[in-house]
């Protein structure tokens, strides 16, 4: 397991930030501690806006992760759900996360 406190000002996990955390410190990890490149061993997780920047970067990446932890994740609730965005929901868990 490798665990990263890395932080960055104001980055909202967009643009150099978001490519540094799904494969620069990837790599790192590997180099350094010899953690896994393999999606099926690799988990992301964060608390706070690490659990927004979990959200965000494992689902524009679905095959690069096994599975993402978002704890807390600075998201705002929606009020109001569109119910045509419901069955893509479902569909989504059932097919395991494929990209629609």
């Amino acid at each position: 397991m490798t665990v990263s406190f890395s932080s960055g000002e104001g980055s909202y996990y967009y643009g150099l930030w978001e490519q540094w955390v799904t494969d620069e410190l990837s790599a790192w990890a590997n180099e350094t501690y010899g953690a896994s490149l393999d999606p099926a061993q690799t988990v992301m997780m964060g608390v706070s806006m690490g659990g927004y920047g979990s959200l965000k970067i494992g689902f524009k990446n679905p095959r690069r992760f096994r599975a993402i932890a978002p704890m807390e994740p600075a998201i705002m609730p929606a009020l109001e759900w569109p119910e045509q965005h419901s069955c893509l929901i479902v569909e989504v868990i059932i097919e395991g996360c494929r990209l629609l």
